[in-house]
């Protein structure tokens, strides 16, 4: 016998590579181990979830992850984590039962990665294998698992797999706060962070972990606030400052809570059904909306303890956002359909309109005569001005961003070229579709293709080779 593997569960998944050097292996406990059987059975990766682990390996990089956390490169044998975390996302009415499973192909030559999420949506990554990050206390890059820009795109809020979260003005590296070489200053999360949000002035930076806790940064010092808030059900999916920055909104897929920005304190709480939740606030922050609620829209009015489905669609509803002056809702829906709804009868304003890809955000301007939406590599720009939605721009980034946000005419672009490189651009949005239409080199798309058996109509749904 070369060696025995020991999981705390049973195996329901085992598989080698083509060449037979590594084994990866997952339990009925979703938790993921890569191991070299040659050095005596040593595990080299340990991963835990709450759904079903896919991987591929491709030229001595290993392609892991899953549906809820996201999928990631790593280098092997090393196993050093290379690029930024690809959220995928969760389909809206898929069932837990199922495992939330899909499958990922990986072309690492090509720097191409896919992901499938069983349902509708198979999304085509550009990923990096070049080690250009500096290392951390154990000798390894530092990884991005979540970003957000404040309003203005002057700052930054960088959420890593350590747990911690470092807040800096864009134009530096934002690689380190200041403190002990190779180490955060401050001590975050005990998890993975999932999401960052900064509040609306900018002063303050909420982030939510794997394992359910919350906590706000102060961001011109970079130092947390003295408390912590927990979900006590698992993953933050979803975090939303209200507009005076006084309350915070939080969801995982059980519960939506509020609580004091400034105490911590739980000023209230509600049960949610969602494999996949995001947050709106209403302008007084009284009012809290929550997407993908039992695949539909709920409204929540907190301090009344008021909750009602407010809206439910065929496809799910997925992304919502929410005009400043609180009278209108955007919803985005599972079959890439964007409707504008008036948010006093929930009704729908004019036809739905139809974009590319799965939407990943909305945001209304300052004005809340426009809607800006981003699917993917796509940033669509609406008026709203005729009551309804009317196409006016659309722009194709040549790299999926890691953070986006509008400021009237223009936005800033966040991305990730390396494991903790950002990079930041600014786009017109009502330019024309010019230079920043990249496509893949033929025969890069082809050998992928081929790969896979798999292409992708004009909009974006994909279709059996012939």
């Amino acid at each position: 016998m070369l060696a025995e593997l020991e999981h705390g569960a049973p195996p329901v998944s085992i598989d080698f590579d083509d060449s037979g050097s590594w084994l990866v292996t997952q339990d009925a406990a979703h938790a993921l181990r890569v191991w070299k059987p040659a050095d005596n059975g040593a595990s080299i990766i340990t991963r835990q979830a709450s759904s079903f682990w896919n991987t591929a390996f491709s030229a001595g990089f290993l392609l892991l992850g899953s549906l809820d956390q996201g999928y990631e490169v790593v280098r092997l044998p090393e196993a050093i984590p290379l690029g930024p975390v690809l959220h995928h996302g969760v389909p809206t009415r898929r069932e837990a039962p199922t495992g939330f499973a899909g499958w990922t192909r990986f072309a690492a030559g090509e720097g191409i990665a896919l992901t499938y999420d069983g349902s509708r949506a198979v999304r085509f990554w550009q990923v990096s294998t070049a080690v250009d990050a500096e290392p951390v206390g154990d000798g390894r890059p530092t990884q991005i698992h979540a970003a957000a820009l404040d309003r203005t795109g002057r700052q930054v809020a960088l959420a890593t797999g350590a747990g911690d979260v470092r807040i800096l003005p864009m134009g530096e590296q934002p690689l380190l706060l200041p403190g002990a070489p190779g180490e955060p200053a401050f001590i975050g999360h005990l998890a993975p962070v999932t999401a960052v949000r900064f509040d609306r002035t900018g002063d303050a930076v909420a982030s939510g972990s794997l394992d359910g806790s919350v906590r706000i940064w102060e961001a011109a010092t970079g130092a947390p606030r003295p408390f912590f808030s927990s979900h006590v059900d698992g993953a933050v999916h979803d975090l939303v400052f209200s507009p005076d920055g006084q309350q915070l909104a939080s969801a995982s897929r059980g519960i939506v809570m509020v609580i004091d920005t400034q105490s911590g304190a739980l000023l209230a709480q509600t049960a949610i059904q969602s494999s996949q939740p995001q947050l709106a606030v209403g302008p007084q922050g009284d009012v809290i909306y929550v997407a993908g609620d039992r695949g539909g829209l709920t409204r929540w009015v907190w301090r009344g303890g008021v909750i009602e489905n407010m809206l439910t669609l065929d496809a799910g509803v997925t992304r919502v956002a929410l005009s400043p002056d609180g009278r209108f809702l955007v919803v985005a829906d599972g079959a890439r359909r964007i409707r504008l709804i008036d948010a006093g009868f929930g009704e729908s304003l004019g036809s739905p309109r139809l974009v590319p890809a799965a939407v990943d955000r909305l945001w209304f301007s300052a004005k809340g005569d426009r809607v800006i939406a981003q699917a993917g590599l796509w940033v669509h720009t609406f008026s709203t001005a005729a009551g309804e939605l009317d196409y006016l721009a659309t722009r194709r980034l040549s790299r999926s961003p890691v953070a986006l946000q509008p400021l009237g005419d223009r936005a800033s672009v966040l991305t990730i070229t390396g494991v903790s490189r950002p990079s930041l651009s600014k786009i017109n949005l009502l330019s024309p579709l010019t230079a920043d239409m990249q496509q893949l080199s033929p025969p890069s798309m082809s050998d992928l293709e081929a790969m896979i058996g798999l292409t992708l109509t004009d909009w974006g749904e994909p279709r059996t080779l012939n």
